[in-house]
């Protein structure tokens, strides 16, 4: 049980650590243009700091693609698994029928405020723009829009259009994320029941064959014949698993090669697949020798390791320039496909799998501060952008004669980090879980089933 509930930490404080680090490259876009650009004209630090790291492996930390690559392969693992769980067909439609609600009525929500702040006033990026430099400061929130903007962008053209930036340019990936989740769910469909036949099939063969049972003079006893019998079950079965695992590799690499950010939604697929075929596996293999566990978990560390430094290096790539250093080399390979798209989405699932393999990472990611910001993930990655653009770049606007620059700056993303997390908690803990029961009672009411735990998060 302690097992499965850091596992699940793992999960969660992976999601809530992407959407920090989606904040942090969008207040770098922001506040230091050139760090993510390579624009010299717009630098703000001696030397070539900033140009330096626009394209060192540090820009890890700040990739914003890289991060919203996380963000939906950790949802297509968790949606995936959640399908791979269910054994009633109402579950299925309690999915289908709260999945558009359940991430449309948090984005019309926090519309209405943007929509109030665009008539009040109260954003101060432009301003801002004219000290930072930032031309993606410079290009939102500079039309008020109407009534009527604002329920069809939130009910219609986030979800269905796409590339949606009236209300938040942080918007433009959530038709990704609504198709994505039924591309995980319509996947995990497809092998559900050969997950289940794979865990009776484990459940068949138990006894061994030197039972006491056995028949006379070497003939099998029944309880042999009716083991053997169970293992060769397990064997049809385990073809079957392989079968359905190609299918999802195919389908993977597939939308890979036509630069979809679907792809890393079924990638979060074949990690729940894989999974639950571990999680079957792990327990008796460790009973059975303990010295190939722990042969098993040091080879465990260093393909984790390996994963890890891959993840870095390929999730540095540079989204924002034309790489002039080693980078450029890797831009060479892929002439038919989108390099920041592609790397990002494979450093991506390097980044998961480096850190189920890594007990230490899995661990430091299930603390409670990382399973929190998990929680509030979604609320965060809807508000961090309005805070931004109004409070921090009202604090930069008014301290940055006083204090400099880098200190203005450094107040201005304190401020942007702390509001945003006590707004995002706010959001989570009235509105988001409110709209969880409101939802569950509704599909009880449409299709009588009963919610297991809150309703899935984004």
């Amino acid at each position: 049980m302690k097992e499965q509930k850091d596992r699940i930490g793992y999960i969660d404080g992976l999601r809530g650590l992407a959407c920090i680090f989606v904040l942090l490259h969008h207040f770098i876009l922001a506040f230091y243009p050139a760090a993510m650009s390579g624009n010299e004209a717009v630098k703000h630090m001696e030397g070539q700091t900033e140009l330096w790291f626009s394209q060192s492996p540090l820009a890890f930390f700040v990739t914003g693609d890289l991060w919203v690559s996380v963000f939906c392969l950790v949802s297509g693992y968790v949606i995936a698994a959640k399908t791979f769980r269910m054994r009633d067909e109402r579950e299925h439609a309690a999915f289908l029928i709260k999945r558009y609600p359940r991430l449309a009525l948090p984005v019309f929500a926090v519309s209405v405020f943007v929509q109030i702040m665009l008539w009040t006033g109260a954003f101060w990026n432009l301003p801002a723009s004219e000290l930072t430099g930032s031309s993606w400061l410079s290009d939102f929130y500079v039309s008020r829009g109407g009534i009527g903007d604002l329920f069809f962008d939130s009910f219609v053209n986030t979800w269905f259009v796409g590339m949606t930036t009236r209300y938040s340019n942080a918007f433009w990936m959530l038709n990704q994320l609504f198709l994505g989740s039924f591309v995980a769910y319509l996947m995990a469909m497809a092998g559900r029941f050969q997950v289940a036949k794979f865990r009776e099939g484990e459940k068949d063969a138990t006894t061994p064959f030197g039972s006491d049972e056995d028949g006379p003079s070497g003939e099998e006893g029944p309880d042999q014949k009716e083991n053997r019998t169970g293992m060769e079950k397990k064997g049809k079965k385990r073809q079957g698993y392989d079968r359905i695992l190609m299918v999802y590799i195919i389908a993977t690499v597939l939308f890979f090669l036509a630069n979809l950010r679907l792809g890393v939604f079924a990638l979060g697929t074949v990690f729940a697949y894989l999974e639950a075929k571990r999680g079957k596996d792990r327990g008796e293999k460790e009973k059975a020798d303990a010295d190939a566990s722990a042969t098993k978990t040091k080879k465990d560390l260093y393909i984790g390791l390996a994963c890890l430094i891959l993840a870095v290096l390929l999730g540095a790539y540079p989204s924002g320039r034309e790489p002039s250093n080693l980078y450029r080399y890797p831009e060479m390979l892929t002439t038919r496909l989108n390099p920041i798209y592609f790397y990002h989405m494979c450093a991506a699932g390097l980044l998961f799998e480096g850190i189920r393999r890594e007990r230490i990472a899995g661990r430091f990611l299930s603390l409670p501060c990382f399973r929190f910001l998990g929680k509030i993930s979604y609320a965060v990655y809807l508000i961090h952008i309005p805070v931004l653009y109004s409070l921090s770049c009202l604090v930069m606007i008014k301290t940055h004669t006083v204090l400099g620059y880098h200190l203005s700056s450094a107040l201005a993303l304190l401020t942007c980090l702390g509001c945003t997390l006590v707004l995002a908690w706010l959001f989570w803990r009235f509105f988001e879980t409110n709209l969880d029961k409101a939802l569950n009672r509704m599909t009880f009411v449409i299709t009588g089933a009963k919610a297991r735990g809150m309703a899935p998060r984004a």
